[in-house]
């Protein structure tokens, strides 16, 4: 048993490397468990780290330092890689829509906790980079704090322990970030529900599935469909000849084709005549699982 001692008490390459995979697989574990539907995802991986940091702290386990330097700017750059691809191509149109008051938003979000930073260094007298940290924890931004540390450490080269010390306080700020959120989105989701009880009235919406067998329509682009109606519907799949496939507006329609649509309840008669026909199938039943509807790994 002096191999696994060894593989847990002395700083290596490996002992870092489980040490993140357990942090990892206990975080990610736990962050599936719900609480009345809410939980805390891939968040619990930062409270496990901050958990087993302190065991280790206190069976004084170091780590090798040169991994946990790859691992922490490896880690960043993939966060920040990963939110790009997700985020990236709806940006414009979100930008489009709403954009500049989402933004303003932000940035007034931005310029309080700033301010508020600043008050509370003022204040109690804390050391700057420990409020910083609590500012990037409180703001749940770990590229913050991946920034903040490398400009501290260009300006104060020597002072690595000052820069340690804001990761940790950025790890007491981040509980913090976290469940405010959810306060706040259950205080709101009670406050406003009166108000979602009136908009679901207007904006109800309805899935079905409709059956392409109107010769009108055989050799016509779904673009066209607008024209033959005021009344507006999202298609999301396109059935032909046992495949699948995500539907765009030059899409050419053909007969047999099967469509799954998104629209208003009091429309489905309007485009039932224009398509032709509606498949009996339930789409609106709460226990359908929506990411294997059709067998596939389809995503889009």
């Amino acid at each position: 048993m002096e191999w696994l001692h060894e593989l847990i008490f002395q700083p290596s390459y490996l002992q870092t490397v489980l040490l993140i995979a357990v942090i990892s697989a206990i975080g990610l574990a736990l962050g599936q468990i719900k609480v009345k539907t809410v939980s805390l995802g891939v968040a619990f991986v930062f409270f496990i780290g901050i958990i087993i940091g302190e065991i280790c702290d206190r069976l004084d386990i170091r780590t090798q330092t040169q991994m946990v330097q790859f691992a922490q700017n490896f880690g960043l750059i993939l966060f920040v890689y990963s939110l790009g691809v997700q985020v990236g191509p709806g940006f414009f149109t979100s930008l489009r829509q709403g954009g500049l008051k989402l933004n303003l938003f932000g940035f007034s979000a931005i310029v309080l906790t700033t301010l508020t930073a600043i008050i509370a260094f003022l204040v109690t007298g804390l050391p700057f980079p420990d409020i910083m940290g609590l500012l990037c924890g409180a703001a749940t931004n770990t590229p913050m704090l991946g920034a903040a540390q490398q400009s501290f450490l260009e300006v104060h080269p020597d002072q690595i322990r000052a820069a340690n010390n804001m990761a940790s306080a950025c790890a007491v700020g981040y509980p913090f970030g976290v469940l405010g959120v959810l306060v706040c989105m259950i205080v709101l989701r009670f406050a406003l529900r009166g108000r979602e009880g009136e908009k679901k009235s207007h904006n109800e919406t309805y899935v079905a599935e409709f059956h392409v067998s109107n010769p009108a329509l055989f050799g016509r682009m779904i673009g066209d469909v607008n024209q033959l109606t005021d009344k507006h519907l999202i298609i999301s799949r396109l059935w032909r000849d046992g495949k699948i496939v995500i539907p765009s507006a030059k899409t050419v329609l053909r007969k047999d084709d099967h469509l799954l649509a998104v629209l208003h309840p009091g429309d489905v008669e309007q485009f039932k005549v224009i398509f032709g026909e509606q498949d009996d199938k339930d789409w609106n039943r709460p226990d359908i699982d929506w990411n294997h509807i059709d067998g596939s790994n389809l995503v889009s």
